[in-house]
């Protein structure tokens, strides 16, 4: 069974995708970020860096993005059609592109080539010729010129329904091409709606058995996406009230699994991720691991299992950058191989985000991942030790608390204390949404200050 859970909270939605009680991708939108990531602007080149092929460029934001040029064709005041494919993250600038990029369910829309390429998950031959051989007929017939990509969900498409996707995809282009044209001032042409609302819309397929929303204002919108699709999907759709639903269905603990410093695997091994500036180091134990065999299998059995469990929790984490994986010692090359092909293996269907290197001479493990976002942890802690929660994760424990204030007690205010330290910075972040919170459930909320790092009580 599959389910889409969703989370529709003031300060952000969370969409949890649950595989029989497995959970498979957890994504987040926050609400009132500053997001940018996918957003396709109208820029103006501000200063040319010749030495290192690159410029910053003004798009309208607070600071100027940074684009790769090649062969410095590329002059101030020039006016350029970007993509941001990196946000800004600490002192480094959000980073464009000129390969502009749209995607829906089926397709990915790139009109600077005139390829067909595929997902990295379809392998038969037979299907990708098909798919190929539909897709050229159908850009034939409509004249157009352009690239596509097509994703997983592409087989399981009529023709019909790749001929909307592409007309869709096309005249979408096209008007931001004619904004772009229209003036020469920096602007936002086209806003990315959202990583889960687009998830939704564009993998919603027979293999979902429910979709399950607390009540909010994206329960509509999801209501009207589902029965635009077909009559059978509304009926998978299920509100709740009244409950914590991440907590009811029993995604908080599961998330818990993947922002934790440590994790524990069901054979009593271990591995620890500490996470810095520049790179994230994984350290594996064998704990409480004994084996049945040899010292050698047993440590290449748990360095096997370990190196999987790795893997997902890179990509569930979403961590990026330079990573070092500490495997526990081996004598043998050929085992230090298979604990190679396993990683590079479990991180093939992450496509050309991740490069797994290889082992070093001191026997650590090198790859790296591209970014695209910010990390997992990243939303529920303040920084990279993980040590002290986030604003975030404060705001959205305020609001269950709320939840089960409103629902199951005939008191109607929360008293919550926050850190000297911390204090005025959460009150500057976040009493907009506290106010939210107060309106949403008619309650009162008292912010104070004191020693601990938080606390909220019925007051």
């Amino acid at each position: 069974m599959k389910k889409f859970i969703i989370e529709d909270f003031v300060n952000s939605t969370k969409l949890a995708i649950v595989e029989d009680e497995t959970l498979k991708k957890i994504i987040i939108d926050e609400k009132n970020s500053d997001d940018i990531i996918k957003n396709i602007y109208r820029g103006i080149v501000k200063k040319v860096l010749p030495g290192i092929e690159a410029c910053f460029v003004d798009i309208g934001e607070d600071e100027l993005a940074y684009l790769k040029i090649k062969n410095n064709k590329m002059n101030e005041g020039d006016r350029v059609l970007v993509q941001v494919v990196k946000e800004k993250i600490g002192n480094k600038r959000a980073k464009l592109s000129t390969e502009i990029s749209l995607s829906k369910r089926g397709l990915v829309y790139i009109p600077s080539n005139d390829r067909i390429a595929f997902s990295g998950k379809i392998e038969d031959k037979k299907v990708r010729h098909k798919l190929q051989s539909n897709l050229f007929k159908i850009l034939e017939d409509k004249n157009i010129k352009a690239g596509f990509i097509a994703r997983t969900e592409a087989p399981f498409m009529t023709t019909n329904e790749l001929h909307s996707e592409v007309e869709e995809l096309h005249d979408k282009y096209l008007k931001i091409l004619s904004d772009f044209n229209s003036s020469y001032s920096p602007k936002l042409l086209y806003k990315f709606e959202g990583t889960i609302i687009s998830t939704i819309f564009n993998s919603i397929n027979p293999d979902i058995d429910k979709v399950i929303c607390n009540e909010g204002v994206l329960f509509d919108e999801i209501k009207s996406i589902l029965k635009g699709k077909s009559s059978n999907y509304y009926n998978i759709l299920r509100k709740e009230k009244g409950i914590d639903i991440f907590e009811v269905y029993g995604v908080n603990n599961k998330i818990k699994k993947y922002i934790s410093k440590k994790v524990w695997l069901s054979n009593g091994s271990y591995f620890v991720i500490d996470k810095t500036e520049a790179m994230t180091v994984i350290d594996v134990n064998s704990g409480r691991y004994k084996g049945e065999s040899s010292y050698e299998n047993t440590v290449y059995d748990v360095n096997i299992a370990v190196a999987e469990e790795i893997a997902k929790h890179i990509m569930m984490r979403d961590i990026s950058g330079i990573v070092v994986i500490d495997f526990i010692d081996m004598k043998h090359k050929k085992k230090y191989n298979e604990v190679l092909n396993t990683i590079k293996r479990c991180f093939s269907e992450d496509g050309n985000r991740s490069k797994v290197y290889g082992f070093s001479a001191l026997g650590l493990l090198e790859m790296a991942r591209r970014r695209e976002g910010n990390s997992l942890e990243s939303y529920y802690y303040k920084d990279t030790r993980g040590e002290e929660y986030s604003g975030n994760y404060i705001i959205d424990q305020i609001e269950k608390k709320a939840i089960n204030t409103v629902n199951h007690s005939e008191k109607k205010k929360i008293s919550v204390c926050i850190s000297r330290d911390y204090y005025s910075k959460f009150i500057d972040q976040k009493s907009k949404q506290i106010q939210e919170i107060e309106n949403k459930y008619k309650i009162i909320i008292e912010v104070k200050e004191n020693d601990i790092d938080y606390d909220i009580v019925i007051g």
